[in-house]
């Protein structure tokens, strides 16, 4: 980056919201036989939004950007190599909405969305029956003062250290139960000129703009729930002003016109119904990748829930202190199958309480679900306990 477009960046840079702690440093477990975090297993397809004009609404205010500098919505569906989403972003369904939003050290900005039937060449089938209506929304996240993510934009460098997890919400409907896990949702994760884009896709939410609909953006590797509160009055969903991390919080502008109580209200039974003999097969060009509807399952599970509904494999227990850049080395093998990786649980329980229990991630495949959960002691060491169920006896 130039100095005149660092100086104009800076000059230009819309004002922070909560300042958060600073990042976490952690690293996702990976394994040997594809026991991948469910946030990073929702990876399948790309989404698409529109960056119209050089000018970003924040908080009421205008902030001017250089527009040459990002892709535009079409350009990110061609880099995902989706030619029917980068045509549906120039059709004038497409909405622009490019509002940004600064939390520490990461400016997010929601670029726009596009919703419709069949516009994308990329395929989504959950128990055998193609899912091809869906809303798509592309975001671009880039550090604050305009330094790339990444010198080579290789995600790999990057990626023990930033991940990010977004997901849809409906005014009304708890966040623990009606998210992007339940909702069919995917991303697709590139680095282009330093910066990130999520596209991210999940079933149509034209059917609900009759009320608000929402998309949010947390610094967490699965949906942190918690970040957001819904009023028990009006049923509207925010963010929380206390969050001690990234959450940022979007309102979709949803054409009105275009909402249906009854296809709403079928749609929310149909991802509120478990599924547990089917399989959710996805399809991107030629590479076929298939999950199980575990994710969707258990998408609402608690601690309470994983320590009631699964089984402990107590062996691979573990107690320690952070070392000395503040992490915890934690990995297990059996069966064929393992993980090994670093957890930052001094991020992950800032202005928690000993005694406190979390669960600190996930992972499945298509026999089993995975659940790391770590509770914090009194005398600042952390234990950490795996925890298993297999597929076949989630109900």
């Amino acid at each position: 980056m130039n100095n005149i477009e660092s100086l104009l960046r800076h000059s230009l840079s819309p004002t922070e919201g909560d300042a958060p702690d600073p990042r976490i440093n952690q690293k996702i477990m990976q394994t040997n036989q594809e026991v991948i975090p469910m946030n990073k297993k929702q990876i399948r397809r790309p989404i698409l939004a529109i960056l119209a004009s050089a000018a970003i609404i924040v908080s009421g205010g205008l902030a001017a950007t250089a527009a040459w500098h990002y892709l535009n919505p079409a350009q990110v569906a061609e880099e995902v190599s989706d030619d029917s989403l980068a045509q549906a972003f120039r059709s004038k369904d497409a909405i622009a909405i490019n509002e940004a939003q600064i939390y520490g050290d990461y400016k997010i900005t929601l670029m726009g969305m596009v919703s419709g039937k069949a516009i994308s060449s990329q395929h989504l089938e959950t128990s055998g029956e193609l899912q091809d209506n869906r809303t798509y929304a592309v975001l671009s996240i880039e550090n604050r003062d305009g330094s790339p993510l990444s010198a080579h934009d290789n995600i790999s460098e990057i990626d023990d250290r930033i991940f990010f997890t977004v997901s849809p919400f409906i005014q009304g409907q708890p966040t623990n139960r009606i998210n992007v896990t339940t909702m069919n949702g995917g991303i697709c994760t590139f680095l282009k000129n330093g910066i990130m884009y999520q596209l991210a896709d999940c079933d149509s939410l034209e059917a609900f703009a009759d009320r608000e609909v929402y998309l949010s953006v947390t610094d967490t590797r699965v949906l942190d729930s918690s970040a957001f509160e819904m009023s028990k009055d009006t049923g509207r969903i925010s963010r929380r002003k206390d969050y001690p991390g990234v959450n940022a919080f979007f309102t979709l502008p949803l054409d009105p016109k275009k909402a249906d109580t009854k296809k709403a209200d079928a749609q929310l039974k149909a991802w509120l119904e478990p599924v547990t003999s089917e399989k959710t097969e996805f399809t991107i060009g030629t590479d076929d990748r298939k999950s199980t509807d575990a994710e969707r399952i258990t998408s609402g599970w608690t601690v309470e829930d994983i320590k009631k509904k699964c089984v402990c494999l107590e062996e691979f227990t573990k107690n320690a202190k952070p070392d000395k850049e503040g992490l915890i080395h934690f990995s297990y093998s059996q069966d064929g199958h393992g993980g090994d990786g670093s957890f930052n649980l001094e991020y992950e329980f800032r202005n928690k309480k000993a005694g406190t229990t979390l669960e600190i991630g996930r992972g499945a495949d298509e026999e089993r679900v995975e659940f790391y959960v770590a509770t914090k002691e009194a005398d600042g060491s952390y234990t950490i306990r795996l925890y298993e169920i297999n597929v076949a006896d989630i109900k």
